[in-house]
């Protein structure tokens, strides 16, 4: 029995070598996707703000390109990130922040917070054509405090 587990675990380990060795793994170099010169950033870090499907890769952000306004901006890959599309502005209302992302085939989906009726309340639009187009805004939350932190 002994033997039998030592000969296993050895050849799990050879194994486990040989194909780590053998394996070809590429990082391409950093992409910048932003050129302003104002504040452009996630505040989430990238988890939420990224979403891919096959070989689009769909990104969002906040921008104050704008004279220093946050605004949510959109960009797509439609070739794993190798070439990116102009930015796309999804809001224009004064103050909005903290977007997320989610892909479903070719709808995206997108919700962000949005302070254009005087408090922080959820919205969120979508496009139907792997971000080519955009729906209209949807307010998601109506509360008496800040909703403030959409995911």
């Amino acid at each position: 029995m002994k033997r039998l587990f030592l000969f296993t675990f050895a050849f799990i380990i050879y194994h486990l070598t040989f194909n780590i060795d053998n394996c070809i793994c590429q990082w391409e170099s950093d992409v910048r996707l932003t050129y302003d010169s104002n504040y452009s950033y996630t505040s989430y870090g990238n988890a939420r703000c990224v979403a891919s499907n096959t070989d689009f890769v769909h990104v969002v952000w906040t921008d104050q390109r704008n004279g220093g306004i946050d605004e949510i901006y959109y960009k797509r890959s439609s070739n794993r990130g190798t070439t990116w599309s102009a930015d796309t502005r999804l809001t224009n209302t004064g103050s909005s922040k903290n977007p997320a992302i989610s892909i479903n085939g070719s709808v995206i989906h997108v919700v962000w917070s949005d302070n254009r009726d005087g408090n922080w309340e959820i919205y969120y639009k979508f496009s139907t054509d792997a971000g080519l187009s955009w729906g209209t805004d949807t307010r998601l939350t109506n509360a008496i405090s800040a909703s403030d932190q959409p995911s």
